[in-house]
This record gives structure tokens, C-alpha cells and sequence, in this order.
């Protein structure tokens, strides 16, 4: 191959190395700050009270081993482990279905060629799951790490290939806030409530009487 074909090969390989790079920032640029009329508004949860569910399943699709199993029991106390009484901390609980409730956003695509540029495929996102008793899914959500505002997510229904933008960081409930992030089983761990049979059967010790001298 002479000198000249060998210049020409290797600027064609470098602009089409550009243009791989500019193209890859311009999706991402147009992920997080496109307005287009294409963006309509797409519910992802609607009219589903707390008192339907009675399980939450939450994992990272790339260690799907490792999980976060919430429980509602029988006295309806959201538990993280029934056989040793790890209870959910209240709070957490209580947040993660405010954020949940009518949960909504605008579409920003529709086709599952692009799931990797909002790195919302099932091996990339966080999967959380609403069960009602008896183990049926309500609702199967997977949330993208990729944030283009600290309070925003993009979602989709785990059947759908609707990706939608919502004004929620549903992630940190769980203490994750990026992709390299482990997920803690623990995480939502309530504070562990003072021993009160113990405390009481404390020996206390005993207080001697006072002797005043005699002048």
C-alpha cells in the first residue's frame, strides 16, 4: 500500500471515529434537554393504593442475586426479614409510595433500540417490584441510573417500551445514587427499639444510707 493510500485510510478511520463521538453527545445531549412535541405525558402508576400491595421486590438487573424483599405482616408492619423481626424503617416506606403514588412523566421514546442510550435496558436498571398477596405483579418498573436532573429518573414499565421522564429520585430511597453502586439488603433497616423486659431486669445497685456524724 503506498504512502498516499495509507494517509487517506487513516484520516477516513479518524473522522469516522469523530463521528461516532459526536453522535453518542448528541444523544445524550438530546436525552436530557430535548422539548419536542413528541413528549406527552404517560402515566406509569394509577389508582393503586398502598393497601393493594403487600410486597415490594427491588434489584439491580446486573446482580439480580442480590435483593430487597419488604413485607407487610400480618399486623400490617412493613418488615425487611419475618423470621428474625427486621423491621423496614417507617419513613423510607412511607417515601418510596408518596414518590410512587400517580406516577407520571413525559415520553421520551418508544422503541427499544434505544434503551442503551438511556441505559434503561433490563441488565442496566434497578427493577422494582409491586406485589399483591398471593405473589401476583401489579406494577414492574425499571429505573434508569442515568439522571439528567439529581430529581429526575427515567422509567419504563418492564413490558413497555415507552421510556418516560418523572420528577422523582427513586434510587436514593434505596441509597443507590449511580450504577456502581451496591445495592444494601439493610439499607432500610428501622433503628432497633430499646429492650424494655431487659432494661427492667436490670440489678440496680443499692444506695447506702447516709451517716451523719455525730458532732
Amino acid at each position: 500500500m503506498s504512502a498516499k493510500k495509507l494517509i487517506i485510510l487513516v484520516i477516513a478511520v479518524a473522522a469516522l471515529f469523530v463521528l461516532v463521538l459526536v453522535k453518542k453527545a448528541v444523544v445524550r445531549k438530546d436525552i436530557a434537554n430535548r422539548d419536542t412535541a413528541q413528549e406527552v405525558e404517560f402515566e406509569l402508576i394509577k389508582d393503586l393504593p398502598e393497601s393493594f400491595i403487600s410486597r415490594v421486590i427491588a434489584y439491580k438487573g446486573s446482580d439480580e442475586a442480590n435483593k430487597v424483599i419488604i413485607s407487610r405482616n400480618s399486623e400490617g408492619v412493613w418488615m425487611l426479614d419475618e423470621k428474625t423481626g427486621i423491621k423496614a424503617r417507617k419513613e423510607a416506606i412511607d417515601n418510596l409510595f408518596s414518590l410512587l403514588k400517580g406516577l407520571k412523566g413525559e415520553v421520551r421514546a418508544q422503541t427499544k433500540e434505544v434503551f442503551s442510550d438511556f441505559q434503561i435496558d433490563d441488565q442496566s436498571g434497578l427493577h422494582l417490584i409491586l406485589e399483591q398477596e398471593g405473589g401476583k405483579a401489579l406494577k414492574h418498573l425499571v429505573v434508569s441510573f442515568l439522571q439528567p436532573g439529581w430529581n429526575k429518573n427515567f422509567i419504563r414499565l418492564f413490558d413497555s417500551q415507552k421510556v418516560v421522564l418523572v420528577s422523582r429520585n427513586i434510587p436514593a430511597i434505596f441509597g443507590l445514587y449511580g450504577k456502581n453502586t451496591k445495592l444494601d439488603p439493610y439499607f432500610l433497616k428501622a433503628a432497633e427499639e430499646p429492650n424494655k423486659d431487659v432494661a427492667d431486669k436490670t440489678p440496680q445497685k443499692p444506695v447506702k444510707p447516709t451517716v451523719k456524724k455525730q458532732p
